[in-house]
């Protein structure tokens, strides 16, 4: 069974004026915590800026809660992605790229950014 999650927006390249954007297919990125396939982290636009998200399931996807990992952000925050290879033991880190400028994969101004989550 497939289930909508959210609607996630528009590309975030930040396409010049007059310009068609080369890479609308770019989308904020999400990705599955591989020590609890229940939980998933997300980049969605939430007010013009993309936001990073934690959803969790119960319920094989019927509903989900939602907490904020960013917000009120200046700059876009991007792919986030959850290093593989974690034990049970470890507390899961989900790392995800802010944008100052990000106009294409050859010119960008871009950080790497993690949080410890709970």
């Amino acid at each position: 069974m497939d289930n909508q999650i959210c609607n996630a927006g528009k590309w975030f390249p930040q396409t010049r004026g007059g310009k068609i954007e080369t890479e609308p297919y770019y989308s904020g990125g999400m990705t599955i915590n591989p020590l609890n396939t229940n939980i998933i982290y997300l980049s969605r636009s939430v007010n013009g800026i993309f936001e990073i998200e934690k959803f969790t399931t119960h319920d094989n996807g019927q509903t989900w809660s939602i907490k904020a990992i960013t917000e009120s952000s200046r700059f876009d925050n991007v792919r986030p992605v959850v290093p593989r290879n974690m034990k049970k033991r470890d507390k899961p880190i989900v790392l995800w790229m802010t944008n100052r400028r990000y106009v294409h994969y050859t010119d960008y101004d871009t950080d790497i950014n993690f949080h410890i989550d709970e």
